[in-house]
């Protein structure tokens, strides 16, 4: 809006003028911040209580059987760490040396309080025994890790002998003999807090009228305990010897690992396990020697229940170990009388269970167990009762019949048979059948069709059995005192439900089922290798761990296909280990097996030119080569065709590829799955030998790892190209030291002719050049670019423009990018589960797609500048601002200056970018400056002759400008070019005309055309201006004339 505003001043008349001023108001935009209250959530827990029972004050004689010996007291001075000196004390005889004053306490009471966290260790004065207690206790209230060491404390307390309290991590080292026996309890473990025995001391913990020997108080649940080494005589008095405390709800953990344990227990309570009315979360036996016996509670198990509310133990896990369990009214392993168990899981250890009135391994009386199942082990049971339940499975009155029981490993030496069916895992519930072995006396491995049923060493002469599947196999035994497995074929009678055995025929050190010997298969001893003489199914076992006979497929007369099984074979030989000579062979790969080749005139796994090869199955194949291919071509010639759909495949060379051509070009290879890992020194990881071409090779899924030293990772080998190398699913990583990732070999005269083509797969490929050649071809056919995604869990699909990339597992090392090729120069949108996002191409490269800023505002105009701002987002770089003719501007607060007023302005406002991020779309900020406002005084009246007067900017008012604008005052009326003002008579009749020299500055104004002032600032100088005296014969009268001053704006 204009304002045209006028000021006159008091004068003589002489002429009128013109003021003007010109005001503009604009509204302005004010940035507004929004505060983000944060809420603080606060987790309120409820206060726990403790009940705590009065103690039983019977008193209870002690059987304890602590071994008599010496104990030895360590005088001088105790060194923490061996370095920190401790800090020394004494509690009654014994002397406690800690690694800070403040540590331990004594509370009073005949107790020694452990407050703090850090080293302590307490040694008696070696008159502890079995008959010589010393009554008191040790508490430990410390929050945090506390490491003690005992050396001959034996304690008696009035509740417990050592009361674990807190929320603290105990680390207990046993020194000679140790025992902590108190009226509640023998080791209290409360379930905050967590106990580790190590050592080779011993100890005793014993609950006098009642409570754990090592465990939980009543109605708690026992802390984690783990038991790795030490000699532990545990007791528990209506609760369990290591476990829970009685009537608590909430189970804790309990692992052994090692040492020699002895835990027993009475009146309701389990060995290892729960107390009556107590659970147990947790039990774990990794090893050791443990022995652990219940009455009505579980040997290893739930303690004692009601009707009304059973017990419970959620797993008992035996990995390994010298297990003894015994049970009275309950199970040796497993339930106790009204105690239930989830699963039972053995996989390995030698178990001897006993019991008297229920069953050996299973469900406790009037109980249930889930499932049970066994993989592993020796197991034998002396079942003393006269009931009709089997050794394995329900108890006696269960509540529910067994819902599962699963063998699949395992010899069992088992007074009664099976009552229920058995089946092989819960998976595919397979029926299993047992069968007694003739002699099992010295016996270490024990493998049905190569699966290890995980034994430990048989001393027993007859009487075990395992369990089969109701078809043939082949039983491989080896005695303690052979290297040599001694082969059995098992044969199933589905009429009487029976197998029966014969020695199976060995063929060299191999064992070959299927075909018949002489007719499908020979061996020719003097040259060591079995030969496959027809079509047909073969599964091929060894007899020893190692050897150097070979296996060969030769026939060119081969009707059909051959479906070739290997397990667990372990060849190493001068030349190849199998060699493939004709006709498709289909292996499938169980176990671990491997094959080396000493020589270097062939590869470990030879596939000849007419030959094909087809990888499958889960287990494994490793195949080095001490020349030419890990799995390749014979001779100067390219390897057959290989294709590995599954497995596991590491393949290496030195002048051969790890998979491809020994010393000639590669040959038609294709990987659909598995996992391969492929290496070579001067030949490619999968491709061609050393100075010869790679090609033909697709690689569709599966995890691939190719690596070179010279050569190429995929490719070609050193000095040479690669042609027709297509990537098409799959985790992919190509990696050489001189060479490409994947194309050429390192020195290769012309990379440019390697053809290239990648689609939807990860590819990570690492070398001179990454990817050689004019360019990569996506799968469609036009120029790809790869693009990274970072930090990506390897679980999520990932789809490309709703294209699904198939990738299998991450790449190595750590690395969780993907690296996913598509189309270069055109934007893409990657799902990644259920989250998409856009990239776009950039300078050469594909980046994340960021948004457009979506704070840019305007935050201040004046008549000449604008400022501008916007909330910074790191993540997308640096906020960048534009306008026309100013360039970009790298701030993240920017006003533009030297603008001109009252003109319209467009700013451009985006993210910057980074390495992660490109350019975002730019938000436009269209906005104009304020208009000039000025206010200039003039003269209205002035007499000819009189004083001068000012043209002026008027200070009182606003004085705003553009960048370099002037306010010009220019004569524009009443002024003849002489700069004469005419001045008419204003009485009488006749009306005679005067003139009056106009002066600026005291000079006579004669320039029209140049202005009378020029104002820049509020401040710049007034102009004065004045009329001459007329000059010459001046008629009498009064004279008046006008002047007109125009004020203009320029910029």
């Amino acid at each position: 809006m204009k304002t045209m505003r006028k000021k006159r001043t008091a004068g003589i008349l002489l002429s009128g003028f013109l003021i003007a001023g010109i005001t503009l108001g604009n509204p302005y935009v004010y940035a507004k911040e929004q505060e983000i209250e944060e809420t603080s959530v606060q987790e309120q827990q409820p206060e726990a209580q403790e009940t705590n029972e009065e103690a039983e004050t019977k008193a209870a004689e002690d059987k304890s059987t602590a071994l008599q010996r010496p104990l030895k007291r360590e005088l001088g001075q105790t060194m923490l760490n061996g370095v920190t000196p401790m800090v020394s004390g004494t509690f009654g005889s014994f002397q406690v040396d800690a690694s800070s004053s403040d540590m331990w306490v004594d509370a009073g009471s005949d107790v020694l309080e452990i407050t703090q966290p850090g080293t302590i260790k307490i040694t008696g004065d070696g008159t502890g025994s079995s008959s010589n207690f010393t009554n008191g206790s040790i508490k430990i209230t410390a929050v945090g890790t506390v490491n003690i060491t005992i050396d001959g404390v034996w304690l008696s307390g009035s509740d417990k002998g050592m009361d674990i309290s807190s929320a603290c991590t105990v680390n207990l080292t046993l020194m000679n003999d140790n025992f902590f026996r108190g009226m509640n309890g023998g080791v209290r473990v409360s379930s905050e807090s967590s106990l580790t025995i190590d050592g080779t001391g011993s100890l005793g913990a014993k609950g006098m009228a009642g409570g754990t020997g090592i465990g939980g108080n009543t109605r708690e649940a026992n802390g984690p305990i783990t038991i790795n080494s030490g000699t532990i005589t545990s007791t528990g008095m209506r609760a369990a010897g290591i476990g829970s405390g009685s009537q608590s709800t909430d189970g804790g953990n309990i692992t052994i690992n090692g040492g020699n344990i002895n835990a027993s227990a009475n009146r309701g309570g389990a060995g290892i396990g729960g107390s009556p009315g107590g659970n147990v979360k947790n039990i774990t036996i990794n090893g050791g020697t443990i022995e652990a016996s219940g009455d009505t509670g579980a040997g290893i198990g739930s303690g004692l229940g009601i009707a009304s509310a059973r017990t419970m133990v959620e797993n008992i896990t035996i990995n390994g170990g010298n297990v003894s369990a015994y049970g009275n009214e309950s199970a040796a392993i497993g339930g106790g009388n009204y105690g239930d168990v989830k699963n039972i899981t053995i996989n390995g250890g030698n178990i001897v269970a006993d019991g008297l009135a229920g069953t050996i391994i299973g469900g406790g009386s009037n109980a249930l167990v889930e499932n049970i199942e066994i993989t592993g082990g020796s197991i034998k049971t002396s079942s003393r009762n006269d009931n009709d339940i089997a050794d394995i499975g329900d108890g006696l009155n269960p509540v529910e019949p067994i819902k599962g029981l699963y063998i699949s490993g395992g010899l069992f030496h088992l007074l009664k048979e099976l009552t229920i069916p058995v089946y092989n895992n819960p998976t595919d519930k397979v029926p299993v059948y047992g069968t007694a072995f003739p002699s099992t006396n010295g016996t270490k491995k024990f493998k049905v069709d190569g699966h290890d049923y995980k034994i430990e060493e048989i001393t027993d002469p007859t009487g075990y059995s395992f369990f089969m599947t109701g078809e043939d196999h082949l039983v491989m035994t080896r005695d303690t005192n052979s290297d040599r497995n001694t082969p059995y074929s098992a044969i199933w009678n589905p009429d009487t439900q029976r197998f029966t055995f014969s020695a199976a025929a060995e063929a060299g050190d191999f064992v070959v089922v299927g075909g018949v010997s002489g007719t499908n298969y020979q061996f020719d001893e003097s040259q060591g290798f079995l030969e496959i003489l027809t079509s047909g199914d073969y599964r091929i076992y060894s007899v020893v761990d190692e050897t150097s006979d070979a296996i060969f497929i030769s026939n060119s007369n081969l009707a059909a296909d051959v479906n070739l099984t290997i397990v667990d074979l372990n060849i190493n030989g001068y030349l190849s280990g199998i060699t493939l000579r004709n006709k498709l062979t289909k292996l499938t790969l169980i176990g671990e097996n491997t094959i080396i080749a000493q020589g270097t005139i062939s590869a470990a796994f030879t596939v000849e030119e007419k030959a094909k090869l087809e990888i499958m199955g889960d287990g494994s194949l490793t195949c080095s080569a001490a020349g030419e291919a890990g799995i390749g071509g014979a001779k100067g010639n390219m390897n057959g065709e290989i294709t590995i759909q599954s497995g596991t495949i590491t393949a290496s060379g030195v002048t051969g590829a790890g998979i491809g051509g020994s010393r000639g070009p590669s040959g038609r290879i294709t990987i659909n799955g598995g996992t391969v890992h492929a290496i070579s020194e001067s030949g490619a990881g999968i491709g061609g030998a050393s100075g010869k071409m790679g090609g033909g090779i697709t690689i569709n899924g599966g995890n691939v790892i190719a690596e070179s030293t010279s050569g190429a990772g995929i490719g070609a080998g050193e000095g040479t190209y690669a042609k027709n190398v297509v990537v098409n699913g799959g985790t992919v990583t190509a990696i050489s030291s001189t060479g490409d990732g994947i194309g050429s070999g390192a020195n290769d005269p012309a990379p440019l002719n390697n053809t290239i083509e990648i689609g939807y797969a990860s590819v990570l490929a690492k070398g001179v050049n990454p990817i050689s050649g004019k360019q990569v071809i996506t799968t469609e056919g036009r120029s790809g670019a790869m693009y990274e995604i970072k930090n990506h869990n390897g679980a999520a699909p990932i789809k490309v423009d709703d294209v699904e990339y198939t990738m299998d597992g991450n790449h190595p090392n750590g690395d969780t990018s993907y690296y996913l090729y598509m189309e270069a120069t055109v934007p893409h949108t990657i799902t990644v589960g259920t989250d998409s996002f856009e990239i776009a191409w950039y300078d050469g490269i594909f980046k994340l797609k960021p948004p457009q800023v979506d704070s840019a505002q305007v935050v201040e105009t004046t008549t000449s500048s604008i400022s501008v701002t916007a909330t910074p987002q790191p993540k997308y770089g640096d906020v960048e601002y534009c306008m026309t003719g100013t360039g970009w501007v790298f701030t993240k607060d920017t006003t533009f200056e030297n603008l001109k007023a009252g003109e319209k302005y467009s700013i451009m406002v985006r993210y910057a970018g980074n390495d992660e991020y490109g350019t975002s779309e730019e938000v436009f900020l269209n906005t104009e400056t304020k208009p000039a406002i000025y206010t200039i005084s003039i003269p209205t009246e002035m007499t000819a002759d009189g004083t001068s007067q000012n043209i002026a900017v008027d200070t009182a008012e606003d004085f705003a400008l553009g960048y370099q604008g002037k306010v010009n005052v220019k004569v524009t009326g009443g002024i003849n070019s002489d700069g004469l003002m005419p001045l008419t008579r204003t009485s009488g009749t006749e009306k005679p005309t005067i003139t009056s020299q106009l002066n600026v500055l005291n000079t006579p104004f004669k320039n029209l055309s140049a202005n009378v002032a020029t104002f820049q600032t509020k401040n710049d100088p007034a102009v004065p201006i004045s009329f001459a005296k007329p000059t010459g014969n001046i008629p009498a009268g009064s004279y008046r004339g006008t002047a007109v001053f125009t004020i203009s704006y320029t910029q």
